[in-house]
């Protein structure tokens, strides 16, 4: 394969990580939004405590209050 066709490939396979790290942020947010618990989240998310701490931040502070994250 050419160097090119290497950083094409690297590329989209990015892009796809990409995406699908979005995609599970979106179902942790509308998860969190409906009031499931965190360990629901988690396992149906797929998502590190990181990335589910950041989803927490970006929501209303009444929804913030209903859920314990560790400090990450």
């Amino acid at each position: 394969m050419t160097k090119v066709g290497r950083l094409f490939e690297e590329e989209k396979i990015a892009y796809a990580k990409e995406e699908k790290t979005k995609d599970r942020k979106d179902t942790a947010y509308d998860m969190m939004m409906d009031g499931k618990p965190i360990n629901e989240v988690r396992k149906y998310s797929k998502l590190p405590d990181e990335d589910l701490a950041s989803v927490l931040r970006e929501m209303p502070i009444e929804i913030q209050a209903n859920y314990k994250m560790p400090n990450v």
